[in-house]
């Protein structure tokens, strides 16, 4: 995530209490500053303590190290939820599979583990069309080249910025049964067993492919499984009708909408419908 330790070197207000997100984490800092270090850490945390023992760790990578956990580590995995609750909303037999598959494959265990995934190819399938349709980081992080490179014929100088274009692969039209529609076959054998193509890589590709896939998927599965586990998502009669074009950013989100939810069993009771966008609270 380099480019968030370029941003903070750019904008030096991050961290001081002023401008957008500075007053939450100069709080942190600050509440950090107030706790009393040994002199060993003091060592490696101030830049008049640092001995010669190479260290290089500075207060500017302690919030550039932050905005990482915040935006990579947070705002991907929210924004992909949305994106799979709107589409289990659109397409209700769907979800109703899903519900199925991890209601035989629980069974009576209190809580799903991440292992569980390995039983259930379907909701796999289900998570990971979710993903390629929501197209998070549909430039990835820019790259460049470290030196002189030759490419498919094309010779690409030192020191050239490489934009990687994510979205080319994970629509692409040969690469997927149904290419613009949501529909977890995109993931699934003719025996029903879940299978990941080539083409699949919203976390990027490469040597400095995104370092947070192992802990996204993780969130993704126990999130996406513990909730339809014991909730029904339904799209709110008096919702209009679904928009899936994204709000482009640096991650993509889905524009605001509503969203019904009811609890399995016991007569299948209605707890309300919540505005989800820029603004909304979340209440399930």
């Amino acid at each position: 995530m380099g480019f968030l330790r370029f941003s903070c070197s750019r904008f030096p207000n991050i961290g001081t209490g002023r401008g957008p997100g500075g007053k939450f984490l100069g709080l942190l800092v600050l509440k950090r500053k107030k706790r009393r270090l040994k002199p060993k850490h003091r060592r490696t945390r101030e830049p008049s303590m640092r001995g010669d023992d190479g260290s290089s760790f500075s207060e500017k990578q302690l919030i550039a190290f932050l905005l990482d956990l915040i935006f990579a580590g947070t705002d991907t995995t929210s924004n992909t939820l949305l994106f799979a609750f709107l589409h289990l909303m659109t397409h209700p037999d769907v979800q109703e599979r899903c519900q199925k598959e991890i209601d035989e494959v629980l069974g009576e265990k209190e809580q799903a583990s991440f292992e569980d995934r390995h039983m259930m190819p379907y909701t796999q399938a289900m998570i990971h069309e979710a993903q390629r349709l929501a197209d998070m980081a549909p430039l990835a992080i820019f790259h460049t080249t470290t030196k002189d490179t030759r490419l498919m014929g094309y010779d690409i100088p030192k020191g050239t910025l490489i934009i990687p274009n994510l979205s080319s692969v994970l629509n692409e039209e040969s690469q997927w049964k149904f290419p613009h529609d949501f529909n977890p076959s995109n993931f699934l054998n003719d025996q029903g067993e879940f299978v990941k193509p080539e083409a699949f890589m919203p976390f990027s590709a490469g040597a400095r492919v995104c370092l947070g896939e192992g802990l996204a998927r993780m969130e993704l599965f126990l999130i996406l499984v513990t909730l339809l586990r014991r909730f029904k998502f339904f799209w709110p009669e008096d919702a209009g009708v679904p928009d899936y074009t994204p709000i482009f950013g640096v991650v993509q989100r889905p524009k605001p909408y509503r969203l019904g939810v009811r609890l399995r069993g016991s007569g299948d009771a209605t707890l309300g419908a919540c505005g989800t966008g820029l603004h909304q609270q979340m209440a399930v």
